[in-house]
């Protein structure tokens, strides 16, 4: 069983996540994964953070006959480095990664078997996916949807699923009810936003510098 917590950008955000990105060559895709990676290295201090995504959603001039399967981007650059300057590596660590893809999914779980917990993927905790294709109006933005590689994400520990259609970026995040209690997953997602807020504004910040809390929790916290 999974929760759901929606995850919409206002126009405005919007506007200054295009802006961002166009005045420095990257996607918004690249954007917003590139922020889950820091907002996920705040949570849980890891060094090293995987995060697993279709192939095609890694932009390449070269057709691709592996699109539909799983790739892995890995980031380990979270040490002293602003956000802007996050975000551009990570870019580029996204494109190498098309250039030079990792062993196929298939490959590595047939050499590795690993051990598929009741918890959890054996292979990915975290998946991220963004799409330009409007939902049905009685789709639900689901793991399912993706593709067939992605079977193990229902079983993932968060699941970041982005779509854009009329200029208006919304997603769905989901987690194992097993694992998350629903305030703290809320407040992950929340913190997602904000995050991303304050990266756009004070790119030039240093990651671990930047706010995560809404303004309402802030309030809290300076009131006691």
């Amino acid at each position: 069983m999974v929760l759901n917590q929606p995850i919409k950008l206002s126009k405005s955000l919007r506007s200054d996540c295009l802006n961002f990105c166009n005045s420095r060559g990257i996607t918004i895709p690249n954007l917003l994964l590139g922020t889950l990676q820091i907002l996920l290295h705040r949570y849980s201090d890891q060094k090293v953070i995987f995060i697993g995504l279709l192939n095609n959603q890694i932009p390449s001039n070269k057709k691709d006959q592996n699109s539909g399967s799983v790739q892995w981007i890995k980031s380990d650059s979270f040490s002293s480095i602003s956000f802007e300057n996050f975000i551009q590596h990570n870019s580029l660590n996204i494109l190498n990664s098309k250039t030079k893809p990792s062993d196929p999914l298939e490959t590595l779980l047939e050499s590795l078997q690993p051990k598929t917990e009741t918890s959890g993927s054996a292979y990915f905790k975290v998946f991220f996916n963004f799409s330009e294709n409007k939902k049905t109006e009685n789709q639900t933005m689901d793991s399912s949807n993706l593709a067939s590689s992605f079977e193990s994400m229902s079983n993932s520990y968060l699941n970041f699923d982005f779509y854009e259609t009329n200029g208006v970026i919304e997603g769905l995040a989901q987690c194992n009810v097993d694992l998350w209690d629903s305030r703290a997953f809320e407040r992950l997602v929340l913190h997602f936003v904000e995050l991303l807020k304050a990266g756009i504004e004070t790119h030039q910040k240093m990651i671990l510098q930047l706010p995560l809390l809404t303004p309402k929790e802030f309030d809290q916290l300076t009131n006691l």
